[in-house]
């Protein structure tokens, strides 16, 4: 029978308590997925608004600063997150999750299977919360409508961002005959979809200077992205029509991410 929920458990507690359980291949997936929480939360979240994103120092000091954690996860069953401090369970929203999966795991760089993977994790670490006293049924429900909301969205936007991140990388369905030419114009940054017919979609940054489009996709990923979605892109003008020359993240829409043209006047093609 599932304990009274009628206590504060501190969130690292919760985690630690689940991770002892783990073992064999399944810890390490359930390490990672916490570690890369506990990183959303620390370095990005609105819950530790005094500390700033940890830098990674080069790879040489890299080494000699985790010794110390290497050592000590030898001595435990279970690996040393980011200091969490006090924060406490009930201090995660439904908000939290959905931006942990629809904008952290995505500027990151996550596969589709991770994003599923974790999200299969999150709703275990759930069960056993229930289980525990942790969580207050009417919490639970709300972290798990936003995992059924977001991770599917976010599943979706890893598959679009490596189909656009390889379509890009051979020529973005530019004629041979231009590639090589200069670009008459270029812009980049976080760019929305708005509009999407067939293979042709058009991007805004939401500013004074319109639309950037037609923008010719490939049809396995127009038929991922809905219109809404965000990505983080680089568009060259050459020959009259705008073409994709690199893409990076793909967000879901529903999830906020800043809109924003950078400054690509320095570039060189």
């Amino acid at each position: 029978m599932p304990r009274s929920a009628s206590r504060s458990l501190p969130l690292e507690e919760g985690i630690r308590r689940f991770l002892r359980m783990a073992s064999g291949e399944e810890a390490k997936r359930i390490e990672d997925c916490f570690e890369d929480f506990a990183r959303y939360l620390v370095d990005y979240s609105d819950l530790f608004p005094e500390r700033e994103p940890y830098e990674m120092p080069p790879p040489a000091e890299w080494e000699e600063e985790l010794r110390p954690q290497w050592e000590e996860a030898e001595e435990e069953d279970y690996p040393a997150l980011l200091d969490l401090g006090a924060l406490e369970l009930a201090a995660i929203t439904p908000e939290h999750i959905k931006e942990f999966f629809g904008w952290y795991l995505m500027r990151e760089g996550a596969s589709a299977e991770v994003v599923r993977d974790y999200a299969r994790i999150l709703k275990r670490w759930l069960a056993f919360l229930a289980h525990e006293g942790a969580i207050a049924p009417a919490v639970r429900v709300a972290w798990l409508d936003a995992i059924a909301e977001v991770a599917p969205e976010a599943e979706r936007c890893a598959r679009a961002s490596l189909i656009l991140a390889d379509w890009a990388r051979h020529g973005g369905g530019m004629p041979t005959q231009l590639r090589g030419q200069r670009f008459e114009d270029f812009c980049e940054g976080n760019a929305r979809l708005v509009r999407l017919i067939g293979d042709q979609a058009w991007f805004s940054y939401e500013d004074e200077w319109g639309e950037v489009g037609p923008v010719r996709l490939p049809k396995a990923a127009a038929k991922l992205l809905r219109e809404g979605d965000v990505v983080d892109a680089e568009f060259g003008l050459r020959g009259g029509a705008w073409w994709l020359v690199d893409v990076g993240a793909v967000y879901p829409r529903g999830v906020y991410v800043e809109v924003e043209e950078l400054d690509g006047s320095g570039k060189t093609f």
